[in-house]
């Protein structure tokens, strides 16, 4: 049987219709994988709402369906770290926030949540290491500051703990809670005046009943 030849003609025409295949297919690719980022960011967002709500079981499976959606997903290997931990399984937190770190090196989210699994686990230093690493990262994170502080109120480091606090409060100015705790550590550190002016936005700014009754209360035994 002879060998088949194309017309010279014929080339051209053939290596255009190739190349204009390639590129559709190449445009079908990425309009799928467009597709699956967005459902993938979809399912991140269901379990972050989960996780809030305190449903860890249905935010540990819109984890995995983001996860498996967009397997280079940094801040869905972070959350489900986060979830892991909330339920004390941390060396699969752990194992997520290695591959949300690998995949994002500079993700704050996730060397604050590492801070805290190292945290419960007593392992300080590393949790210390890992908050202010999250503070270096992401300075406007003010949980790492916050995190951070109660660490130090932890280990009686009081001064420092004072100083964290009021740079979450700079980031979060609103935020009863930061005040009622720095009073606290205020007060632990000898700094009576200061502590008295913390409660006293306490009782400003709370909008829950019962942490207002409790500056009022420590405000008292002050004065």
């Amino acid at each position: 049987m002879s060998n088949v030849r194309l017309a010279p003609a014929l080339l051209p025409a053939l290596l255009l219709l190739a190349a204009t295949a390639a590129v559709i297919l190449a445009a079908g690719c990425g309009e799928n994988q467009k597709a699956k980022e967005r459902d993938a960011l979809r399912f991140y967002i269901e379990a972050e709402e989960y996780r809030v709500q305190g449903n860890i079981t249905r935010a540990l499976e819109a984890y995995q369906e983001s996860i498996e959606l967009n397997p280079e997903f940094a801040d869905a290997y972070a959350g489900r770290a986060f979830a892991f931990y909330a339920i004390s399984r941390y060396s699969e937190a752990l194992d997520d926030l290695e591959r949300a770190l690998t995949l994002e090196p500079e993700l704050g989210l996730a060397f604050n949540y590492r801070g805290l699994v190292y945290g419960a686990t007593g392992e300080l230093d590393e949790a210390l290491v890992n908050f202010t690493k999250a503070i270096q990262t992401e300075p406007a994170l003010t949980d790492a500051h916050r995190n951070r502080a109660e660490l130090y109120m932890f280990t009686e480091d009081y001064d420092s703990a004072v100083a964290d606090f009021s740079s979450a409060i700079r980031l979060a100015p609103d935020d009863a809670e930061l005040y009622f705790r720095r009073a606290e550590a205020h007060s632990l550190a000898g700094n009576r005046d200061a502590a008295i002016s913390d409660l006293e936005q306490v009782i400003i700014l709370a909008r829950d009943q019962q942490l207002a009754l409790s500056a009022q209360e420590l405000l008292a035994g002050m004065q």
